[in-house]
């Protein structure tokens, strides 16, 4: 979010910074963005390239010296967008529900306007027909529909914990079956929508630079401010209009997405602690949010249980056996990252993952039952406090004997 902040503020300036080289920053082997009739080499970088790997996040060959201090102009951004963050919460869902008629339906604003434009520029077909043609010989490729799944897990946040914290809220006859319907065929038309409008983009970046479009695709951080930047410079009509519009379209976005996943921690100790106002608990995990986030500005029917008790246990299991087969140690640019990275990044992943089991044992421990076999019993069946919350609904769902009345 920082960066995205960061970026949005720059897009204000009479000539978007990244568009042409600086002294302050360029070196020898850096192309102005904004020209077109250039010719590049095997060390030509453009200055949108050069501009976020130089200037704004002060990229390292390495970190052996250590991660440095952090950029007071990005801390400057984190703070904002936590505070924002902090808005969103502070009143639970009254606040965050009224927030989120806003981050969700003004990325499709967005999103459609970029891909009018879009579709005006010379070779934006061209990128089109990139991302939608298919190449069969793909499906037969192990990583490709691992990298589906891992897409579709991400993108869908299942096991993250946002969309069990939002379904909280909902009645208790609420119908998750068509919401999960509904969830799922958005996520599908948005990342298609998402897909035409990058890909026009890329496509006309593809046809300034007389290049191949597999030369201008990139991923991650490098797709949202290197390469779009990069055709953003290259518009000959109101090129901050657009920016301003993407970089905020993103702003919502993670705020969007960092309220959902800090609203798990707030929902954990909200109901731990009830007797907190829900402002002062969004305070505390706003503050903890962005203090984590230093770091990186420095540098019930049949089907339905077998899904549950069987299939996605299996899937996931299936994914993760392969995931650690396939497994390779993360790169930066293609170089090894230190001994002390990987070293934190195992610690890491340990902890995020022992906490699962070793909340099992602690509460097998304290379940009570004579053996082992009547603990476990106990310990995968609902509380006896668990059920609707409105008086209404409970008085309902017990004369359906679901559970002996309390």
């Amino acid at each position: 979010m920082a960066v995205t902040v960061f970026y949005f503020a720059m897009s204000f300036n009479t000539v978007l910074p990244w568009s042409v080289c600086d002294d302050a920053w360029a070196d020898e082997n850096c192309v102005d963005a904004s020209s077109t009739n250039v010719t590049y080499n095997n060390k030509s970088q453009s200055s949108s390239e050069q501009y976020y790997y130089q200037y704004v996040i002060h990229l390292k060959d390495d970190i052996s010296d250590g991660i440095g201090f952090p950029d007071w102009r990005l801390t400057i951004c984190l703070v904002f967008s936590w505070i924002m963050v902090f808005f969103t919460l502070a009143w639970g869902v009254k606040s965050s529900g009224k927030v989120a008629y806003f981050t969700a339906l003004f990325p499709y604003v967005v999103l459609f306007t970029l891909l009018v434009r879009g579709v005006t520029l010379p070779g934006a077909i061209d990128g089109m027909l990139y991302f939608i043609t298919p190449k069969w010989e793909k499906l037969l490729d192990p990583n490709v529909w691992f990298a589906a799944v891992s897409q579709s897990f991400f993108s869908l946040s299942v096991g993250f914990g946002p969309i069990i914290t939002f379904s909280s809220y909902n009645s208790f006859s609420q119908n998750i079956y068509r919401d999960a319907w509904i969830i799922s065929f958005t996520d599908t038309f948005t990342s298609l929508l998402a897909g035409f409008t990058i890909f026009a983009i890329l496509g006309n970046l593809s046809h300034e630079l007389d290049t191949n479009i597999e030369d201008v695709v990139r991923g991650g951080g490098g797709l949202a401010f290197v390469s779009y930047p990069d055709a953003l410079a290259k518009f000959d009509w109101a090129p901050q209009l657009f920016a301003v519009l993407f970089f905020l379209m993103l702003f919502t976005l993670g705020v969007g997405s960092a309220a959902g996943l800090a609203g798990c921690f707030m929902g954990a100790i909200s109901d731990t602690f009830p007797s907190i106002k829900k402002v002062h608990i969004a305070f505390v995990v706003s503050v903890a949010g962005f203090l984590c986030g230093l770091v990186y500005v420095t540098q019930v029917d049949v089907f339905t249980k077998a899904c549950w008790v069987v299939i996605t246990p299996l899937t996931l299991l299936t994914i993760f056996v392969y995931n650690m087969v396939v497994f390779e140690l993360p790169t930066y640019n293609g170089e090894a990252l230190p001994q002390i990275a990987y070293t934190c990044g195992w610690i890491l992943t340990s902890v995020a993952v022992g906490l699962v089991p070793l909340c099992f044992l602690h509460s097998l421990y304290h379940t009570s039952g004579d053996t082992v076999v009547q603990r476990l019993r106990t310990v995968f069946q609902p509380t006896q406090s668990w059920g609707p919350g409105r008086s209404r609904d409970k008085i309902r769902w017990e004369k359906l004997n679901v559970v002996p009345p309390s």
